[in-house]
């Protein structure tokens, strides 16, 4: 099964809030917590640590064992945003791109996105599949408009033999159809 969901049967179904590993579905089944959250016996899930923690041992701030990117540990526990740690990554992420720009622009052309058989591998490996590589049922993810990364979407997809995928589901626009194909390396088109 894909993250954050556990096999019943011969489905997948999705862990508790904000779990990334769980041998059990549902509520409360958890095994490992997400970055900024921590697995809570009491609670029976995962609870959210500090604001700007992203490892901890409860909600405290004394709890918080590392901060988040651009965020820096207090003498007495937690975390804190720092504007000089932005600024120093801002200024070394410019200073990278004006240096590449200077010396290789060439290098800095776009390549086209590759074709659906050069992502597979090739053809022939994707249709020799005698079975399917992944298990049908009820999947997550998430869709980008533009650069920006929107919210988490669940679908169903069927994989047949041959290499064959169709499915279908529902997002912030509308329900919606997939079809593509899954190679035997593991990799998939839609």
């Amino acid at each position: 099964c894909h993250y954050a969901y556990a096999r019943v049967g011969c489905t997948c179904e999705p862990c508790g809030a904000h779990c990334s590993a769980c041998d059990d579905a549902g509520p409360g089944r958890c095994d490992a917590c997400e970055s900024g959250y921590f697995l809570s016996a009491a609670e029976e899930g995962c609870l959210a640590c500090s604001p700007g923690c992203r490892v901890c041992r409860n909600q405290t701030a004394a709890g918080c064992d590392a901060c988040r990117l651009l965020y820096t540990r207090q003498p007495n526990g937690g975390c804190r945003f720092s504007w000089m740690q932005l600024v120093a990554s801002l200024s070394a992420a410019a200073s990278t791109g004006w240096l590449l720009l200077r010396r290789r622009p060439w290098r800095l052309r776009r390549r086209p996105p590759p074709t659906v058989d050069e992502f597979l591998g090739s053809v022939a490996a994707a249709q020799s599949a005698d079975a399917a590589i992944y298990p049908s049922g009820r999947w997550r993810g998430y869709y980008t408009v533009g650069t920006r990364q929107c919210g988490v979407v669940e679908f169903t997809l069927h994989f047949e033999r041959g290499g064959e995928v169709h499915g279908s589901g529902r997002d912030g626009v509308g329900a919606y159809q997939l079809r593509g194909r899954a190679s035997a390396n593991g990799r998939l088109a839609l």
